[in-house]
């Protein structure tokens, strides 16, 4: 049989583009399947079981339908969402279509029993529900979707319309405050909106707040206790922690102290041996302990409080002092000592710190501080080594003393030329932190310049000694807090005669740096 090359040739082309537009046509498909089922398909992780019997299916398109596992079929067409379990005793839920309008469905059959009517709608709780009227307004229907109360609740978003223990709470808007009241199943008020706030129910029990604190009502709303505290928390059956004056006791429902003393926790307190870089050392005599959101000071050996739980935050900065933030004062803080009581002037708090860092080869100091918004100087100290070789406080010593102040003085020097004096440089950087003029040299919460210079020395006439001896003079000028500034502060070092560069120069600026926590009424 003679073959013919060119028919083999057209039945191959012809079996290859049949092939290829069978597997193109395969590959459709397969796309289309695959866009369908990313799209439209089920997301089978966020499936729900509301009931044994019905599950709640999920989709990708973000909705939802339910599912009878018993009878192997779906109760509804696709749903924008179903709210899940009802309230305890109850089986109707809310659901919403694609439309947004709600209805009722039963969890345990997946029947829809209301259909989507309401603009919004709030699950079954003791055999009513509350929907949303044409008014605005709040009213509440049965399973027979009768209206039992009519529409004579304000809606307000956010709050969650269901009875508990025979009571419904509702939130009133009256001259731009917000007031909470209860309703009875009758539609009638329980309590009139004149409280801050009603909690939920817990046996029967409810805490309300009103203008004069907080209180517990019994079921039937009568107040338990025969005063009002500054805070009530449901501690288990039968009992609530109460709080008076920063006090926290657990008292049984009947008035009965069951704990005179409450705390929520305790810390060990700790400072640094240098106020920002140093080692931390634990205060073993001392515990920071907290009710609520306060903070006191408790003796960690005897368990006796040392102050009251009134304190935003408190912090220890030295072995003898903490820093206690008040309550209520956005950010204005005083010192304690370790027996729990508010110490020292600004002047004797800054005084002790200067000392704190004066050595051997100090021979004199002063440290000037300075009230931003007053003007006042809050503090003025001059320390003078002397013959004994203890520091005294010689007013003005230091602190009136004209010196060439380098590079801390270069942005006011014109003023006054080449020489300033400390109390001058108060000025300058008050003036400074009034303008907020120096952010460039902002450190942390500080701004400030430092110099170090030769200090002229009168019996030589130069600024060298007889052995090339020198003394030296550091500076440190600046204001804090950065941003809000609230104190101006300089600090001055003077050397004893060196032969090198004293260890003594780093003083001023860390002084400053450290000032902050030891000053009443600085944060």
């Amino acid at each position: 049989m003679k073959i013919n090359l060119k028919s083999i040739l057209n039945a191959t082309w012809k079996v290859g583009v049949g092939l290829f537009g069978a597997g193109f046509a395969l590959l459709c498909v397969l796309y289309a399947i695959a866009f369908c089922q990313r799209h439209y398909g089920r997301a089978e992780w966020f499936d729900r079981t509301l009931s044994p019997d019905v599950v709640m299916r999920v989709y990708r398109n973000n909705t939802v339908r339910l599912w009878d596992k018993a009878n192997g079929r779906y109760t509804t067409e696709k749903l924008r969402w179903v709210s899940g379990e009802p309230c305890a005793g109850d089986s109707l839920t809310v659901f919403c279509d694609l439309e947004g309008w709600r209805g009722f469905v039963n969890v345990r059959t997946g029947e829809i029993v209301i259909p989507a009517q309401y603009r919004k709608a709030w699950n079954f709780s003791e055999g009513v529900a509350a929907v949303l009227g044409e008014d605005n307004k709040v009213g509440f229907i049965d399973k027979a979707n009768q209206l039992v109360i009519d529409y004579i609740i304000p809606y307000q978003s956010g709050e969650d319309y269901v009875f508990k223990g025979g009571y419904c709470r509702a939130m009133h808007s009256e001259d731009q405050h917000d007031r909470c009241a209860l309703y009875r199943k009758d539609g009638s008020l329980a309590l009139e909106c004149n409280y801050i706030d009603i909690e939920d129910i817990e046996c029967g029990y409810r805490i309300v707040r009103d203008s004069t604190g907080c209180w517990l009502l019994d079921p039937e709303l009568r107040k338990v206790f025969p005063q009002a505290y500054d805070e009530i928390l449901f501690a288990g059956k039968n009992s609530v922690f109460v709080m008076k004056n920063h006090v926290k006791q657990l008292l049984s429902y009947d008035g009965t102290v069951i704990e005179p003393f409450v705390i929520d926790g305790c810390l060990t307190s700790y400072y640094r041996s240098d106020y920002e870089d140093g080692t931390i050392i634990e205060d073993k005599d001392i515990l920071m302990y907290i009710v609520g959101r306060l903070w006191g000071l408790m003796d960690a050996h005897t368990g006796d409080i040392l102050t009251p739980a009134i304190y935003e935050d408190i912090n220890q900065v030295s072995p003898e002092l903490f820093c206690a933030e008040l309550y209520g004062y956005d950010g204005e803080s005083i010192l304690l000592d370790k027996k729990g009581r508010v110490v020292g002037s600004d002047k004797t708090n800054a005084e002790s710190l200067l000392r704190s860092h004066l050595g051997e080869d100090v021979e004199a100091a002063c440290l000037v501080l300075k009230d931003v918004k007053t003007g006042a100087v809050r503090a003025r100290i001059d320390l003078v080594r002397s013959g004994n070789g203890d520091f005294v406080d010689v007013p003005g010593a230091v602190s009136s003393l004209e010196y060439e102040a380098g590079r801390v003085a270069e942005p006011f020097a014109p003023a006054y030329g080449s020489k300033v004096t400390p109390m001058q440089l108060l000025d300058f950087y008050t003036i400074a932190a009034k303008e907020e003029s120096l952010k460039a040299y902002c450190e942390g919460n500080l701004v400030g310049k430092q110099s170090t210079a030769h200090l002229w020395l009168e019996d030589s006439k130069s600024y060298t000694a007889k052995g090339n001896l020198h003394k030296y003079v550091s500076t440190f000028a600046g204001y804090f807090p950065a941003g809000a500034p609230k104190y101006s502060a300089v600090c001055v070092v003077v050397s004893k005669l060196s032969s090198g560069y004293p260890k003594c120069m780093a003083v001023p600026q860390k002084v400053v740096k450290e000032l902050r926590p030891y000053l009443r009424g600085s944060a």
